[in-house]
């Protein structure tokens, strides 16, 4: 290495690693437990702290924290979903950004039966999930994103001339989506 280019401090990072060791399992036993709270705390802590050193392990536990998230919970977690997929941008990690998205997307429209606009944000969610997951090596998961993106668009108020518009993506991705889905195969998502 150059004398220009920074060095890691070492002990900074292997402080940061062994917060993350302590604080994951912490959040696994509170899950295990059914404190969601105390579960998503501790599991989005131990995200921060490995963040700058392994973006992938971060967003792996902010995913983690999703799968226990609580209503109270769900907008913080959103958030965080939202920071870990934007830090993998550009890595060899789109699959799990695209993982990311998605879980993203479904706390999105399972909070949004009170607030319309949160749809329009799990359809972008969804969207930029299935340019992570395209249909070429990800069929399953390209093609749930695009039935999630068809309820979200039908699941917004009709009445208007953007509605209208709304519906015919919406059938459109209802199209995209039955081009890789099988009844016979698929019974659980036809």
């Amino acid at each position: 290495l150059g004398a220009d280019v920074p060095r890691p401090d070492v002990d900074a990072v292997s402080a940061r690693r062994i917060q993350a060791y302590v604080a994951a399992p912490e959040g696994h036993e509170a899950a295990a437990e059914g404190n969601t709270t105390e579960a998503i705390q501790r599991l989005l802590e131990a995200a921060e702290w490995l963040a700058a050193v392994s973006p992938a392990a971060s967003a792996r536990l902010v995913g983690e924290a999703a799968s226990v998230v609580d209503g109270p919970n769900g907008p913080r977690v959103v958030m965080e979903l939202d920071r870990a997929a934007e830090r993998l941008r550009g890595l060899a990690f789109e699959e799990l950004r695209g993982e990311l998205l998605m879980t993203r997307g479904g706390l999105l429209m399972e909070g949004a039966s009170d607030r319309p606009a949160m749809l329009q944000e799990a359809v972008q969610s969804f969207q930029k999930a299935t340019q992570a997951l395209p249909r070429r090596t990800h069929p399953i998961p390209y093609a749930v994103c695009h039935l999630n993106v068809a309820v979200a668009y039908l699941a917004m108020p009709m009445g208007t001339q953007a509605a209208r518009l709304r519906a015919a993506i919406a059938v459109q991705s209802l199209r995209e989506a039955l081009e890789v889905l099988d009844p016979d195969r698929h019974p659980d998502l036809w």
